[in-house]
């Protein structure tokens, strides 16, 4: 019996722990652990030509050579108007019909007859003067008074008086004319203004501290706002001004237009002038990261991300000058995916057929997207 209950015990203590055994929780196993690997966009860095350029805006307008004001040196009344503001006009071409004002009808009329009245004194002093009948004196204020009436007369006939009709004496467009038939246009005051088709100007701003960069001779591009059809234009910087608008705070620029160019004044137009161009290695502006005080490119070496600090020198619409001793011509760096990198850290390099096809033209590049591991 009492052999009976130690072999109960004794099975008893067998099963338990072989329950404990198999009920037990597993020891946990090592998990197979993975490296983060991005997936990233490069292009091969070579030395190329880099162009730095400022877009300005402004309108076409007369050259200060290519506008004239013409004005009357008496006092008219505007008969009738034959042309108006846009006008292209030749030379001949009537603009204006006048008359003078009563005033200055008398002073002409005056004037008139007593360069009249002073030739025949003059014809009778020296008749005279033959006979004996009239002093040396005398002749001479007769003389004078002669050639006072005339100047005074030419003076007048100078000014326009006595004709009522007003040509353009230039073939341009009329780009100011401020009067309408009935209109008293008193002496002095503008007429109307002709700007020269051959002489106009792309009249620009830019800002103050881009004086420094733009330089009279600087190549530049202009493109018409206005009228999308009309074709660039290309020409050079004639003029950069040396005093800033108090108002806007920008300077003026001038580019000359060419001759016959088709081109309206008062068309707004924009210019791309290139201020500076030079050949160095270069990379596209998204190679470029911040990273604190400095600038920061990655390239991919034997499938591992390098970090590289670098100097930024001539920037232009594309690309950047990159000045630094750890990068040369030949490098992969990144363009897409840079900002999920560390340095040292695997990367997998994707090409795409597109990029592959452009290599003739841009350099050998391989496109790829960033992607999370």
């Amino acid at each position: 019996m009492k052999r009976r209950i130690i072999v109960i015990i004794f099975i008893g203590i067998l099963s338990g722990a072989a329950f404990y055994i198999l009920k037990r929780p597993g020891t946990p196993q090592p998990e197979e652990t993975t490296s983060a690997v991005a997936q990233v966009q490069v292009a091969q860095l070579q030395a190329r030509e880099i162009s730095q350029t400022i877009t300005a805006y402004g309108v076409v307008e007369a050259a200060p050579k290519g506008a004239k004001t013409f004005s009357l040196g008496y006092d008219v009344i505007v008969k009738s108007v034959q042309v108006s503001v846009g006008s292209r006009v030749t030379r001949g071409d009537l603009i204006f019909e006048v008359t003078p004002t009563a005033d200055a009808q008398i002073l002409f009329d005056t004037a008139t007859t007593d360069s009249e009245l002073s030739d025949k004194a003059y014809i009778s002093a020296k008749e005279k003067f033959t006979l004996h009948l009239a002093t040396h004196q005398e002749l001479l204020l007769a003389e004078q008074a002669a050639r006072d009436a005339k100047t005074k007369l030419s003076n007048y006939l100078s000014r326009g008086m006595g004709t009522s009709r007003i040509i353009a004496t230039e073939e341009g467009v009329i780009t100011k004319l401020d009067w309408q038939q009935g209109a008293t246009i008193t002496a002095g005051m503008p007429l109307f203004l002709l700007t020269e088709a051959s002489h106009l100007d792309a009249h620009l701003t830019i800002e103050a501290s881009d004086t420094s960069v733009v330089k009279i001779g600087d190549a530049a591009i202009l493109n018409s706002i206005s009228r999308n059809q009309v074709d660039p234009i290309t020409s050079e910087v004639s003029f950069v001004g040396s005093s800033v608008d108090l108002t806007t705070g920008a300077a003026d620029v001038r580019i000359p237009l060419p001759k016959q160019s088709g081109w309206l004044p008062g068309e707004h137009v924009r210019a791309i002038i290139d201020v500076a161009k030079k050949t160095a290695l270069a990379a596209p502006h998204a190679a470029v990261l911040p990273d604190d005080d400095q600038s920061i490119v990655y390239t991919v070496k034997d499938g591992k991300a390098v970090k590289h600090s670098v100097q930024l020198g001539l920037s232009g619409d594309d690309l950047v000058e990159l000045v630094s001793k750890d990068v040369k011509s030949g490098d992969n760096i990144v363009v897409v995916g840079n900002y999920e990198l560390q340095d040292g850290m695997a990367v997998e390099i994707i090409t795409d057929k597109k990029t592959e096809s452009s290599k003739a033209a841009d350099g050998p590049t391989e496109k790829v997207e960033a992607k999370n591991p």
